[in-house]
């Protein structure tokens, strides 16, 4: 047997014994249950004591440039956090002065491409009112490692310091509210509130967590839930089979845990940490004062991250007024489609009472008017509860519609007595339906004129309805 043969036969015989073990090999997944297994109590307590630890104050904030647009003034501010110098945007209220005191929004921005300062010009151009405009200040961080897109209006910036998502953006954020606050005596720091979309939501469910300074946080369509079994299959994949997990959500959980700790540069401990980090639903109370907004047809963050955390709320004790979760049929990763959610974010945000006091219990003399469903399409109905100690009359027991113009629309009557009923179909005075959009419903009173914004119309009470179509 010639030299060639004998190699054949040994390269055959290798074949068939490294064969089986390397197809073994292949068959032996890794197993991310270890990664992905609910946190233990003590991951969670170690999560909040490094929250705890973290520090929360910066230095010098300064309004580095000036600008007006969109009837707004604006400036790109800056300030310094564990050395970092960081950018922010500030937006002024339109009735701003120097000796008045004014609500604080800190905005949460979307996506990972930065800062774009018309995003805060435009992000409540389609709210009923200009409650938010003209009486609060906004705040919109640039996170560390993040760009500051000013264009030729504020001038474009870099801020300082590696990307690192949601937990420390919320760190970021906190910092730019405590240096904004010291420097700025007209904003109310007993009026606090957030409100941030995707990513941004990710960072106002942290912020509504960690800053107690807060009253009142808005979260459209965020995350909650980075264990969740869709990102773990989605991981499982890619690691064992080949298949390139797509999902924004997944592919942040690949770069940031699996990946770093199959290669050994994070351990399991560490990774299972962040996990529990990030994953907000895990530290909720239920104290939160939160509003969330999520459309049933989003694939990029699913709904399910906004009904877990609804779970929790409610299994918490949380409810409507100070808790509640909206969803939208038709709507996906965007407002587009989220009928009436303007007017509930903007009832929300702006019924802050004046010095962050709770308000008072309504006394017997107060008049009461609610209004459902609102947002309504076909009909609303109306109830009015006057005080026992007032005397009514068929005359003194009118709702009368006004749209945003002040023009009225429709007067609506019904009898007297502690509670009335009122129905309006959205018809005006000549049976023709009105367009959709905002209006007022006015008790009118001819014993009493204390107008309510509508110029002429004496009235105790009014209620701001958003009609669908």
């Amino acid at each position: 047997m010639d030299r060639l043969s004998v190699n054949i036969i040994v390269f055959g015989m290798l074949l068939h014994f490294i064969g089986p073990m390397a197809g073994s090999s292949a068959l032996a997944d890794i197993d991310l249950q270890v990664v992905f297994s609910p946190p233990t109590l003590d991951e969670i307590s170690a999560v909040r004591s490094d929250w705890q630890s973290r520090p929360t104050e910066a230095d010098n904030f300064t309004h580095e440039r000036y600008a007006e647009a969109e009837g707004f003034t604006i400036s790109r501010a800056s300030f310094y956090f564990e050395g970092l110098k960081q950018y922010c945007l500030v937006r002024f209220p339109r009735h701003y002065t120097e000796s008045g005191s004014f609500p604080v929004l800190v905005l949460h921005h979307g996506g990972e491409q930065g800062l774009y300062y018309l995003d805060a010009l435009d992000f409540d151009e389609t709210y009923p009112t200009s409650c938010i405009a003209d009486s609060s200040f906004v705040l919109m961080p640039t996170y560390r490692g993040e760009a500051f897109a000013g264009s030729n209006v504020l001038g474009n910036r870099f801020s300082q310091g590696e990307i690192s998502l949601w937990d420390r953006d919320c760190d970021d954020a906190m910092a730019m509210l405590t240096a904004f606050l010291t420097v700025t005596p007209e904003a109310d720091p007993y009026r606090l509130v957030s409100l941030g979309r995707s990513r941004g939501a990710t960072v106002a469910y942290h912020m509504a967590v960690r800053d107690h300074r807060l009253k009142r946080s808005v979260v459209l369509f965020g995350a909650s839930d980075f264990l969740h079994e869709d990102i773990q299959l989605d991981c499982n994949l890619e690691i064992n089979q080949g298949i390139e997990a797509t999902n924004t959500l997944s592919r942040k959980v690949m770069a940031h845990m699996v990946n770093p700790w199959l290669e050994g540069e994070k351990s399991l401990a560490e990774v299972r940490q962040l996990l529990a980090g990030w994953s907000i639903a895990n530290t909720l109370h239920g104290n939160l004062k939160m509003q969330l907004h999520h459309g049933q047809i989003d694939t990029n963050i699913p709904i399910d991250h906004s009904y877990l955390v609804d779970t929790k709320m409610q299994t918490l004790g949380a409810g409507p007024p100070n808790y509640e979760l909206f969803t939208y049929p038709l709507a996906g990763h965007s407002t587009d489609n989220m009928d009436g959610y303007e007017i509930r974010v903007e009832d929300y945000l702006c019924s802050l009472p004046v010095g962050g006091l709770t308000p008072a219990p309504l006394p017997q003399t107060t008049t009461i008017l609610t209004a459902w469903p609102n947002p309504f399409t076909d009909r609303i109905q109306l109830e009015i509860q006057n005080p026992r100690t007032e005397k009514t009359s068929p005359r003194s027991t009118r709702v009368v519609v006004y749209d945003l113009r002040g023009r009225q629309v429709r007067e609506l009557s019904a009898g007297s007595g502690e509670e009335q009923i009122f129905v309006w179909d959205g018809l005006n005075s000549n049976g023709l339906e009105v367009p959709a959009g905002v209006y007022l419903m006015v008790q009118k009173n001819p014993g009493l004129m204390t107008g309510v914004g509508v110029t002429g119309v004496g009235s105790s009470v009014s209620k701001r309805v958003l009609k669908l179509r």
